[in-house]
């Protein structure tokens, strides 16, 4: 590999955990979600980078993809699909937990119980 396609990987790998810990930051990702998208960036921005790791990966999967640019281009999209995904499972638990938490509230205001609620066997 030429020496600006390594540069392009490690920035792509930057940009995108730029965005992660943006998404962090908002709320809008779980930080459980964001240390493992992270920790995979890490990893697949280091295995194309170094030269004996990229090599190894070039022959496992040299049959399939041409060149490592390629794989990587691909491994973006997946990373940027799975970074989607669980932003929008982020947000529907949030705005679950949000709700159960006004419902609580508002049957606490009217003084009712849950059903079965305050019988003793």
């Amino acid at each position: 590999m030429r020496f600006g396609v390594p540069m392009l990987i490690v920035l792509v790998g930057l940009l995108l955990m730029a965005w992660v810990f943006n998404l962090v930051r908002q709320g809008r990702l779980y930080v459980g979600y964001g240390v493992l998208v992270v920790l995979a960036i890490a990893g697949g921005t280091t295995g194309l980078v170094l030269a004996p790791l990229r090599h190894r990966v070039d022959f496992a999967f040299g049959a399939l993809f041409s060149t490592v640019v390629i794989a990587a281009g691909v491994s973006t999209m997946a990373i940027v699909a799975l970074i989607y995904v669980l932003t929008q499972l982020t947000i529907i638990s949030n705005r679950l937990a949000e709700l159960t938490q006004q419902l609580a509230i508002l049957e606490a205001r009217r003084g009712e119980q849950p059903p079965g609620a305050g019988k003793t066997p």
